[in-house]
């Protein structure tokens, strides 16, 4: 390196701290952890660091949503006879999808999806390849009767 080289005859001091700063350069330089380079990790915790974490007192919902994910436009959508929003960002555009009444989540039957396709936006000849993913989860909650740990009951 040629800090070292150049802090040559200016003191011990001088030295050391051109020795600690090239040791650090190269560190960033060659070092890989977590499947990216030392620099990288640093780009992004300078990037986390130096970010805005407060909004003023008289900020509105799109000065959260900046906030949250800069540069995200977000838009009213009628989506199968439900109001939504859908918010078009640099990664894609997101579909959220308003759940009117806390009863619906735990309904006794199953509820109409509107097809992926109502989520997308109208095709533009000119337009962008468009990509979807739909995520569709669900796993039964614990029953008495279901054994194991939380189901079963020992004693009397």
């Amino acid at each position: 390196m040629a800090l070292p080289v150049a802090a040559l005859g200016r003191g011990a001091g001088a030295m050391a701290v051109a020795v600690l700063v090239a040791a650090l350069l190269l560190a960033l330089a060659w070092a890989h952890v977590r499947g990216r380079w030392l620099f990288e990790w640093s780009a992004v915790g300078l990037g986390y660091l130096a970010r805005r974490r407060a909004l003023p007192a008289a900020a509105g919902p799109s000065a959260l949503l900046d906030l949250v994910d800069p540069g995200a436009v977000l838009r009213p959508a009628e989506l199968a006879g439900r109001s939504s929003a859908v918010v078009d960002d640099a990664a894609g555009t997101t579909a959220l999808l308003e759940i009117v009444e806390p009863g619906e989540l735990l309904g006794d039957g199953p509820h109409p999806l509107p097809a992926p396709t109502a989520l997308l936006p109208p095709a533009m000849p000119d337009g962008p390849p468009v990509q979807v993913q739909l995520v569709l989860a669900r796993s039964p909650a614990p029953g008495p009767t279901a054994g194991g740990t939380v189901g079963s009951r020992t004693g009397s």
